[in-house]
């Protein structure tokens, strides 16, 4: 992984999330966003095997950390005392907010997800 993730282990407690399609999908790995100074919960990211080219975020999950999520029509901004934490721009292709937060799954993990 990169500098903006670490501590990459199976999820012991999986979450199960469901698409616009209605098909559900469970996350197989849990891992810890590198941003400095904020609690475990804030920085828990988990990981699914059917979402290879981008993921989903927790925005309740910042707010419940005291963190302040603002959405705008061309972006959005995830703060603490006025410090943005994280900023992503508006896909007007597909209506959402895209943050670049550049994980690299390692190698071993590609393989299950490939298998599943």
């Amino acid at each position: 992984m990169n500098n903006n993730c670490s501590k990459l282990k199976e999820d012991a407690n999986p979450i199960v999330v469901r698409l616009p399609n209605n098909a559900h999908m469970k996350s197989i790995h849990t891992a810890e966003l590198n941003i400095k100074n904020e609690s475990k919960e804030a920085k828990e990211v988990r990981i699914f095997p059917y979402l290879k080219t981008s993921s989903l975020i927790s925005i309740g999950q910042f707010c419940d950390d005291g963190f302040v999520a603002i959405f705008t029509k061309e972006d959005a901004k995830i703060m603490k005392v006025n410090n943005i934490i994280i900023q992503g721009d508006r896909n007007y292709n597909n209506r959402m907010w895209e943050f670049n937060l550049t994980t690299k799954i390692p190698q071993q993990i590609r393989n299950h997800i490939a298998m599943t």
